[in-house]
């Protein structure tokens, strides 16, 4: 009888335990979306180490700026119903060979790297979305006098030749081998262009809700974005150069503002997309 009720309490408690854990599992978020694992989007920090990058007041340099940002999006990601896996997650010196290697080894839905932006012209400001293109495209101005007529500049579907870019591998005559068509490193981004854009529009959308803070679609051939195997942007994040920005970027409310616009906007585009490798 004892042994009796010792397996019965033991029945119990792994009944108890297992609805636990599947009730964690499929935990809604308050935007109602459950986080789901299987969806990595991986967050490269930019600089770190020897690389300060760029210094917003002496003290605080791009390297810590752009991963607290990383750090704030990857604890929010669950809510918005995907996994952050991170290139860096403290000080650390990688090189770019680094950070593409790892991005691609762990076969993302998506990648962002994450920048502090700059200009000899510090009337310029706000946030700039880059996507990946062989030529660089004319950036927005985005001065606080033509804040109202900012214009994007989204990738279009022509080559450097003006024809249509094609991604087919060429035909062979019969009876002979086919011609591959090997792409350089740098260019393998060009797969992925289409969704790319998505992906920046789908956060633009989100960071263009808060107040006072511009942001704009941009493209050219960043080293940041060539090698990635999957939708990717670099995330230009405010203009130090810029009095109004250098601010921002030492605000923690208005940073932790935008990792939560940017991981909505991740979340909208992922929505409804299947897993990688999920049958």
């Amino acid at each position: 009888m004892r042994r009796f009720k010792i397996r019965i309490l033991a029945v119990v408690m792994f009944l108890f335990s297992f609805l636990l854990f599947a009730g964690m599992a499929n935990i809604l978020s308050a935007e109602g979306k459950p986080a789901q694992s299987g969806k990595i989007v991986v967050i490269n920090p930019a600089q770190g180490g020897k690389d300060n990058g760029i210094s917003v007041d002496g003290k605080v340099f791009e390297k810590d700026i752009v991963l607290g940002l990383a750090l704030s999006l990857k604890d929010k990601a669950p809510n918005c119903g995907f996994a952050v896996s991170l290139t860096r997650d403290k000080d650390a010196d990688l090189t770019l060979s680094d950070r593409i290697t790892m991005a691609n080894m762990r076969s993302p839905m998506a990648f962002i790297s994450f920048h502090v932006g700059a200009s000899f012209d510090s009337a310029v400001r706000g946030i700039k979305i880059y996507t990946w293109s062989k030529n660089l495209g004319m950036l927005s101005l985005g001065t606080e006098k033509k804040f109202k007529s900012w214009t994007d500049n989204t990738p279009g579907s022509q080559d450097a030749g003006g024809g249509e870019a094609s991604n087919e591998t060429p035909s062979a005559a019969p009876g002979t081998a086919p011609k591959l068509k090997i792409k350089p490193l740098s260019e393998v981004q060009e797969g992925s262009s289409e969704e790319s854009q998505k992906l920046a529009s789908a956060i633009k959308d989100e960071i263009s809700k808060l107040p006072d803070i511009p942001c704009t679609l941009e493209h050219a051939p960043l080293a940041d974005l060539g090698g990635i195997a999957a939708p990717a942007v670099v995330i230009e994040v405010f203009q130090a150069s810029n009095p109004k920005d250098k601010s921002a970027l030492l605000d923690e409310n208005i940073k932790d503002s935008i990792a939560s616009a940017i991981c909505k906007g991740v979340g909208n585009y992922l929505s409804g997309k299947k897993i990688q490798n999920e049958e």
